[in-house]
């Protein structure tokens, strides 16, 4: 057993640990690699991490390395800096077969999808994206990742990873589980690039920094306008939370002129998709505002959700196929023509955000990623500093919700 200390450069103590933590217990070696910062109540910035076995140390400099990068946070120490060595009880048994530990997709995973989706271009215009469907995604990760991955974890944890790069910007949802890398974009307050890795490198090249797969970048003394004008010349956009708050699209049912070309066959007719659901505003949690319909008793309109997860909207007889987003929108103007909001778990003194049970437009998801971080409960319970919590209920005033 042996603990490494390390020193937090850059960022909040407490949100550092809270997160290395976390990534530790979703890597699965919790147990065996502990976070100890409360022994010595004299350090203001530093931390230990204790280990079982050295053998543990690359699994854990790979998830501080990751942390770092997604958050622009900066740490010091034995496990960051790769200065590692093994206790004779290691070397006197090294030949006893070392553990098999399981990488989270949060620093495997969630990289791969973004790295597979950044990669998929159009061979005629390399400049545009392309899409892939989530079977596809889940093809390739299968042919990519370690023997030892067991496989009936994987359709999870990717279901789990493209909502969260969804929420955080980083890709777009598509109909029929599509999924497209984002648009470069640099988020002003943040100094985080997200989105199209490929223009990762031009972001640095055209700030000035030195050349790096990290997503924080250095603007200097650079105002926004300039910056602004110096990004979009390459492709790569600039954006501030007060304007991306301003953008949010109203809640709202799709209109004839959005759905003309997106017609479907009868799916009550299509055996494959049994257990159809659709939405109907109650009292009750989001998820459970889905029911079973039958072909008879479809109302006009009426939102569809098939067992794949794909969305439709039933209007005059006629199937359509919707996304996500549209989806979404619809089910929130759906509760408010009823008079029945979504009640929002919100704990305004403590800053506390619940969104374990709700689904959200992923411009509202992004806007409310960007402004808070996530707490130990897991990715889906958010912090807010104070200064962003006024915000927070703008953003489901918006929608129409009720905040408890």
């Amino acid at each position: 057993m042996k603990k490494y200390m390390h020193s937090i450069i850059r960022g909040q103590r407490r949100l550092v640990i809270a997160e290395i933590e976390k990534r530790l217990g979703l890597a699965k070696i919790g147990d065996q690699a502990r976070v100890e910062a409360e022994a010595d109540k004299s350090l203001k910035n530093e931390f230990y991490i204790e280990l079982d076995s050295d053998i543990l140390a690359t699994d854990v400099q790979q998830i501080l390395k990751l942390i770092c990068a997604e958050r622009g946070w900066s740490i010091q120490g034995g496990l960051f800096d790769g200065k590692t060595s093994r206790s004779p009880k290691d070397k006197k048994h090294n030949n006893i077969s070392p553990i098999i530990v399981i990488p989270s997709r949060d620093y495997q995973i969630l990289e791969k999808v973004i790295i597979l989706l950044s990669n998929h271009r159009s061979p005629i215009d390399p400049a545009r994206p392309l899409s892939l469907a989530k079977r596809q995604i889940l093809s390739i990760l299968v042919s990519s990742l370690s023997p030892e991955y067991p496989q009936n974890k994987l359709p999870q944890e990717l279901e789990t990873t493209l909502r969260e790069l969804e929420a955080k910007g980083e890709i777009y949802a598509g109909m029929g589980n599509r999924f497209c890398i984002a648009q470069p974009t640099v988020l002003y307050e943040e100094k985080l690039f997200c989105g199209d890795r490929a223009y990762l490198p031009l972001a640095h090249q055209l700030l000035g920094n030195a050349a790096t797969d990290s997503t924080s970048l250095n603007f200097g003394d650079v105002t926004f306008d300039v910056l602004k004008d110096t990004l979009a010349s390459r492709g790569i956009s600039l954006i501030k939370i007060e304007q991306s708050l301003q953008h949010l699209p109203e809640p709202c049912c799709p209109s004839t002129y959005m759905l003309r070309g997106y017609e479907i066959e009868d799916p009550f007719l299509n055996p494959d998709y049994d257990g159809i659901l659709h939405y109907a505003p109650r009292i009750a949690e989001q998820s459970d505002r889905w029911r079973e319909p039958s072909r008879a008793n479809l109302r006009n309109p009426d939102l569809l959700k098939l067992p794949t997860g794909e969305y439709l909207w039933h209007e005059q007889g006629v199937f359509y196929q919707i996304d996500k987003d549209t989806a979404v929108l619809a089910m929130f103007q759906l509760d408010r023509e009823v008079g029945q909001p979504i009640n929002v778990v919100w704990d305004c003194d403590r800053g506390i955000l619940d969104l374990q049970n709700l689904t959200l437009p992923s411009s509202y998801a992004q806007q409310l990623w960007r402004i808070s971080s996530p707490e130990q409960q897991g990715n889906r319970v958010r912090y807010f500093q104070p200064n962003y919590r006024k915000q927070v209920v703008q953003i489901f005033q918006r929608l129409g919700c009720r905040l408890l």
